[in-house]
C-alpha cells in the first residue's frame, strides 16, 4: 500500500505537465545503421538519424536490450542529461530514437538485428563527437578547468554516478591547451544508492569519491577553486516544474520502475534545497 501512494502522489504532481504535451526529449528518427562502437559496456552504435528538421546527426545510439536494467538506464541517461543541460554542464545533445521495423530490416548482421528487434521502441542517442579524445588516466586538471571540473564532480556525487574513474573516465577533451573544451558522456548507472550512500549534503556525503581510484576530478587530480557560486545559483534557478518534465517527457515504457524515479525526483529536490551545503562539502574535499 505505501509504494501505492507514493506513486499515486509522485503521478499527481506530474499531470500537469503531462496533460500540457511538454515535448521535453526530441525523437529522430535512425536512417542508416554506420557500425558498432568498439567500446563501451552497453555495446552503442553509431547510427545516422534525421532530426523533425531535416538535418542529419551522427548518434551513439544505445538499446534497452544491452542496459543493465533496460529501459530504466536509458530512462536515467535522459534525467541525468536533462539536468546536466540545465547547469551548463558540458553534456552532448541527445535524443530519443525512435527505431522502426523498416530500419532495423536494413542491418546485414543477425545478431545485431536482434539486439534491436528484443529492444524497447525507443533508444538512446547522444551525439557523437569527433575532434575528441578520452581523458587520460590520472591526468590532472589544468587551473583553467578546475571551477568546471568540480561542477561536475558535484553532480557526480549528487547522481550518484559511480563510473567517471581513472580506468574509465567517461570523459572526453579537445586536449588543446589553449581552447580546451571537455563532454562528459554515460550516465545510464546514476541514481543507484549502494550499500554506503550518504546524501551529499551531510558531512560523510563525499567520502566515498574520496579516494584517488573513485573520480577523476576528485584528489589528487584537481584543486579546489576559489568558489563555486555560480553553479549554486544555477542550482537555485531550476525550479520543480522544470525538473518534473525531466521525469514526463520520458517515453511511458521508460517509466514502469514508478518508485524508483519517485525516488530520483524526491534527490534532486533535496540537492536542490542543500546545494550550497552539498558545494561547501566538496570544495572541504578538494581543498
Amino acid at each position: 500500500m505505501p509504494c501505492i501512494v507514493l506513486w499515486f502522489s509522485f503521478y499527481l504532481r506530474l499531470t500537469v505537465v503531462t496533460i500540457i504535451g511538454v515535448a521535453m526529449y526530441e525523437v529522430v528518427t535512425p536512417v542508416r545503421f554506420i557500425r558498432t562502437m568498439q567500446s563501451g559496456r552497453t555495446s552503442p552504435f553509431l547510427i545516422e538519424c534525421e532530426k523533425k528538421d531535416g538535418d542529419l546527426i551522427e548518434l551513439v545510439v544505445k538499446c534497452s536490450k544491452k542496459a543493465q536494467e533496460g529501459a530504466l538506464n536509458l530512462a536515467f541517461e535522459a534525467i541525468a542529461g536533462s539536468l546536466a543541460q540545465d547547469l551548463t554542464l558540458p553534456v552532448p545533445d541527445f535524443f530519443l530514437v525512435k527505431l522502426h521495423k523498416d530500419f532495423i530490416e536494413t542491418i546485414s548482421c543477425k545478431s545485431t538485428r536482434s539486439i534491436f528487434d528484443h529492444s524497447d521502441i525507443y533508444a538512446f542517442g547522444s551525439q557523437h563527437l569527433n575532434g575528441y579524445r578520452i581523458w587520460a588516466k590520472d591526468e590532472r586538471v589544468p587551473i583553467n578547468l578546475r571551477r568546471l571540473a568540480t561542477q561536475i564532480f558535484v553532480f557526480d556525487v549528487v547522481t550518484i554516478n559511480p563510473d567517471r574513474r581513472p580506468e574509465n573516465p567517461n570523459c572526453l577533451t579537445t586536449g588543446s591547451k589553449a581552447n580546451t573544451k571537455l563532454a562528459i558522456i554515460d550516465h545510464e548507472l546514476c541514481f543507484y544508492k549502494f550499500i554506503s550512500w550518504l546524501p551529499p549534503w551531510e558531512s560523510s556525503g563525499f567520502d566515498f569519491y574520496a579516494h584517488p581510484c573513485k573520480h577523476i576530478f576528485g584528489k589528487p587530480y584537481n584543486k579546489a577553486p576559489q568558489d563555486l557560486e555560480a553553479f549554486v545559483r544555477r542550482w537555485k534557478q531550476l525550479g520543480e516544474e522544470r525538473i518534473k518534465e525531466y521525469f514526463s517527457g520520458l517515453p511511458g515504457s521508460w517509466s514502469i520502475e514508478k518508485e524508483r524515479l519517485e525516488q530520483t525526483f524526491e534527490l534532486l529536490l533535496e540537492s536542490k534545497a542543500n546545494i550550497r551545503q552539498i558545494t561547501q562539502n566538496a570544495l572541504k574535499v578538494l581543498s
